[in-house]
């Protein structure tokens, strides 16, 4: 079972659409797309048009600009939501051919520290009843420590601290990653927004 995600940055271009239809291809059985700056009516017409053998999932129910995506093939998995929010989309997930089950949080931090407090608090939440191995992955918009900024201005306690403490609380580690070590920039700063973590139990 593969899960993947991609920051799309809008995903209303053909081009577009054939780029994932290529990368689903590649043995993909879960997906997350993350800003595709449509509307509830261009993204249902766009997935029935393009991607009409996988099933999807959207948050605009939560959030005006439907900010997370999640596509999976249904012969290869069975999920299903449990939580679904401006910031996350939670889900269950059983592996047809191998039987494993496991869950995982496709995440979209809003943009202020303030705003990204429910994130935590949903966090928490879902960890208070965690009986499997949890993924939770993509872009956090939030850094988690200061060596995550290359340029601009040293990073505050403030700025940071509700990330360090969830990390910390339900005791999560950090996937290994390949490519880029900062995932967003301006052209001045730099920094590690995207991150793949996970609990103790998909570790062991």
């Amino acid at each position: 079972m593969i899960i993947a995600s991609w920051n799309i940055r809008g995903f209303n271009l053909p081009l577009k659409h054939q780029a994932m239809q290529n990368f689903l291809r590649s043995k993909v059985t879960v997906m997350a797309i993350l800003e595709t700056k449509l509307n509830y009516a261009s993204v249902t017409e766009i997935m029935q048009r393009n991607f009409g053998d996988w099933n999807f999932i959207h948050n605009f129910s939560s959030h005006h600009a439907g900010r997370i995506l999640i596509l999976w093939n249904r012969t290869k998995v069975d999920l299903s939501v449990s939580e679904s929010n401006a910031q996350l989309i939670h889900c269950a997930i059983h592996c047809k051919n191998s039987g494993k089950r496991l869950q995982a949080s496709f995440i979209y931090g809003l943009h202020s520290v303030v705003a990204r407090r429910s994130l935590w608090v949903s966090l928490n939440k879902i960890n208070a009843t965690m009986d499997c191995p949890w993924l939770l992955t993509r872009d956090f918009n939030t850094i988690l420590s200061p060596s995550d900024r290359f340029n601009g201005a040293e990073p505050t306690s403030y700025e940071i601290q509700d990330f360090v403490d969830c990390y910390s609380d339900l005791g999560l580690g950090s996937l290994n990653s390949h490519g880029p070590i900062y995932t967003w920039t301006n052209d001045r700063v730099w920094s590690k927004l995207d991150r793949a973590l996970c609990n103790q139990l998909w570790l062991g």
